[in-house]
């Protein structure tokens, strides 16, 4: 071991956690099988299990866990999908960022691609921030910020209101 004295890299260090729980009574509630070697993202979506399987999104209803809606959308890796508002995920390929609205009708679910941007090539990051801001990152260590074209009256994303450039990184 050296004798020199170690530094301080972070202004803030966070504090300890500490698990308060019982781990002893933990239990395993359900096991869900899919026929899927490789599942990318799964997240609770319109009240229904969203998964990422393959090069398309599917929706399980959470208490049977039947499939209600299956759609292939790309022909590259889906990377991530995200929730931007309740009826609404931006989903991240290697060849495009897409921007998917879902509606339930009398227990039928449709989709409607409402954007696609596919300014450079092999996207890895479509995230939306906390400032409604969409987060894109692609070839070359690129990072670019999209808003909606009417933000200062209407932040939802729709056909007539889409996402735009706004700066890049």
């Amino acid at each position: 071991m050296s004798d020199i004295p170690k530094k301080k890299i972070a202004k803030f260090i966070p504090p300890k956690i500490e698990f308060k729980g019982d781990i002893s009574i933990m239990q395993e509630i359900t096991k869900i099988h899919f026929d899927y070697q490789f599942i990318s993202n799964l997240i609770f979506f319109k009240g229904y299990l969203l998964l990422a399987v393959d090069r398309g999104l599917e929706l399980y209803d959470i208490k049977n866990f039947e499939k209600k809606f299956s759609q292939s959308f790309t022909e590259d890796d889906i990377i991530s999908v995200k929730e931007i508002d309740k009826d609404t995920v931006v989903l991240t390929s290697f060849d495009k960022i897409r921007i998917i609205k879902f509606e339930e009708k009398e227990k039928k679910i449709t989709h409607e691609i409402i954007q696609e941007i596919a300014d450079t090539t092999f996207y890895y990051i479509g995230q939306i921030l906390s400032n409604d801001l969409l987060l894109l990152a692609g070839h070359g260590k690129k990072y670019e910020f999209y808003q909606t074209e009417n933000y200062n009256t209407d932040k939802k994303i729709s056909k007539n209101n889409l996402y735009k450039k706004v700066g890049e990184i």
